[in-house]
């Protein structure tokens, strides 16, 4: 309780008692970045959530006015984002609609899938061909009938025959 006192020196001299609260200390959530290939739906997890009696509350501006928490699925320690075609900074809080915690963020990240090329020989019958993969940077090179690395040689051919390289970079194909 606080007592303020107006006037002075005894004259017009007026006592208003004045309430306040304390907010208790709330743990800020903690929420784990995700990322996909292409654009979609995200599901990260919630590392450390509220508190009870508090809400999370997510929001698409460092200042914490757009709430966009109803575009999001919240089911017990995962969340799972609306469909998103870039990468995106998501900001968050507990709140009890009085009290909240400090805010945290995370980051919801789009990989490109690997633009990769083969280069295509031109070779006679009976001949072997030596295909080269580029734009597989950090990915695993998968190719079709047996052959591996990002050269491979193939056997001797003796007609048209395709390869199909795929190049794998964490999830992204």
């Amino acid at each position: 309780k606080i007592t303020l006192t107006t006037g002075s020196a005894g004259e017009n001299n007026h006592s208003f008692d004045v309430g306040y609260f304390v907010c208790p200390t709330v743990t800020a959530p903690v929420i784990a970045n995700a990322a996909r290939c292409d654009e979609g739906t995200f599901t990260a997890s919630i590392t450390t959530g509220c508190t009870s009696g508090y809400s999370l509350n997510i929001f698409s501006d460092e200042a914490l006015t757009n709430n966009v928490t109803s575009s999001f699925t919240i089911s017990g320690t995962s969340i799972t984002s609306p469909s998103l075609s870039a990468t995106t900074t998501y900001h968050v809080n507990c709140s009890d609609g009085v009290c909240s915690s400090n805010k945290s963020s995370f980051e919801l990240t789009i990989n490109s899938a690997p633009a990769i090329s083969v280069n295509s020989p031109e070779i006679c019958a009976g001949e072997t061909a030596t295909l080269e993969v580029t734009g597989c940077t950090g990915g695993t090179i998968t190719w079709t009938n047996g052959l591996t690395g990002t050269t491979a040689t193939t056997p001797a051919l003796t007609a048209s025959t395709t390869y199909t390289a795929t190049c794998t970079v964490g999830d992204c194909i």
